[in-house]
């Protein structure tokens, strides 16, 4: 296996660490509170105007609560709740689910609140820090005032759950340490859909340290506003070229084909249910690698976590995307799905399952659900290159 996985990195995370047994951190059961929204979303009711304007006086409440005597906080607080609150009262109005949510619990928070706005702007790599453990707080409102930062979810405040727990964080977080041994021993690597580049900002990830080109790319333009947050110096002097663009586009510029030791898509072909998309997407990834490259992608399993999200509006789907979040009926569908591309290209390829973390020793394997598969595919695959969760599905291999 990978170098690092003798090391438990998975658990050196500070979230993967909190799911361990024996830590004080509360439990949910996922699937169970899923069910209770989809029940309220599918019974198609809408909150009360009561139930509504509680859910402001609730989040005050709780940040009143947080600040003590330090009215000046509390002021900025209650003015960043207030920027927002038209958008998000409509929001609430239109489902009764997102509003219970908030009532029983996302109204003890300081940041699930402006998580719900982010999302809600389709700003999802931003709200996705959230499963490294920091997050935007209300004080930030709609985020045109500036001066806002990303801070460490405290584990008295709700959201902390959430980011410790949600199956499909606890799932990112793996597609980002599965890998770490390959990603940090390439020289070059082509990141596709970066967003914030977690997965070089966690797990100890030496970034800036070795002679590393990153080509990283993202459709939207936002991402450099929010960079500079998550990053102490200017990209470049960590030997990162940030380009904004489409993708296919991008990845089809012959200035980048055969440059790449890696090419990593994560969560990227679950926005292409297309089998002749995503055949065209794996070809110009092909195209980009060095010999004896590979490519990193993975595709999402659809789960009650993924119906809860959409349903509660937590991930707002455009009615106007051309390509939104569709993930796979089942981890057979998946894996038969890149299989058939993978034959076609005449790719060998290995599988991840991920079953939550794999491990006896974490309280959340009692709930595990399939909520991905992981792949990696080229000619020159390993198993021994993988950093394999302690006690995980093994990799199974698949050569043409």
């Amino acid at each position: 296996m990978g170098q690092l996985s003798r090391e438990g990195i998975f658990f050196q995370h500070p979230m993967n660490s909190l799911m361990l047994k024996g830590t004080s951190l509360a439990q949910y059961d996922p699937q169970e509170l899923a069910i209770q929204y989809i029940q309220l979303a599918k019974g198609g009711e809408v909150p009360t105007d009561e139930q509504v304007d509680l859910v402001r006086e609730r989040v005050i409440s709780f940040c009143t609560k947080v600040h003590g005597n330090n009215t000046e906080a509390l002021q900025r607080d209650v003015a960043g709740i207030d920027e927002i609150w038209p958008e998000m009262r409509e929001r609430f109005k239109n489902s009764l689910s997102l509003t219970q949510m908030m009532l029983n619990y996302g109204a003890d928070s300081r940041y699930f609140y402006e998580y719900l706005f982010l999302t809600g702007k389709g700003l999802c790599a931003v709200s996705l820090e959230a499963k490294d453990g920091y997050a935007i707080p209300v004080s930030a409102g709609n985020l045109k005032g500036g001066g806002f930062a990303f801070e460490k979810v405290p584990k008295d405040d709700w959201f902390i759950l959430i980011c410790v727990e949600e199956p499909s964080f606890v799932a990112r977080r793996a597609t980002d340490g599965v890998f770490q041994t390959i990603l940090r021993e390439a020289d070059s690597i082509f990141e596709a859909g970066a967003g914030l580049l977690p997965a070089y900002r966690n797990y100890g990830y030496p970034l800036g340290e070795p002679k590393q080109r990153i080509v990283a790319c993202d459709s939207d333009p936002r991402m450099l506003d929010f960079l500079s947050l998550v990053f102490e110096k200017p990209l470049g002097e960590y030997g990162i070229q940030y380009v904004i663009g489409d993708l296919l586009e991008v990845m089809a510029r012959p200035e980048y084909y055969g440059q790449f030791k890696v090419v990593r898509m994560t969560g990227i072909l679950s926005y292409f249910p297309d089998p002749a998309e995503r055949r065209q997407i794996m070809l110009l990834a092909q195209k980009l690698l060095k010999p004896g490259g590979v490519i990193l992608t993975d595709d999402w399993v659809i789960g009650m976590s993924l119906v809860r999200s959409s349903l509660t509006t937590l991930w707002p789907l455009d009615p106007e995307d051309s390509h939104p979040l569709t993930p796979a009926k089942s981890v057979e569908d998946a894996i038969a799905g890149m299989d058939k591309i993978c034959r076609e290209l005449k790719l060998p390829y290995i599988h991840i399952k991920d079953f939550c973390n794999g491990n006896s020793h974490c309280w959340t394997q009692e709930h595990a659900t399939a909520k991905c598969v992981m792949y990696m595919v080229g000619d020159e695959v390993s198993v021994d290159k993988i950093d394999v969760i302690s006690g995980a599905t093994l990799p199974g291999v698949c050569s043409y």
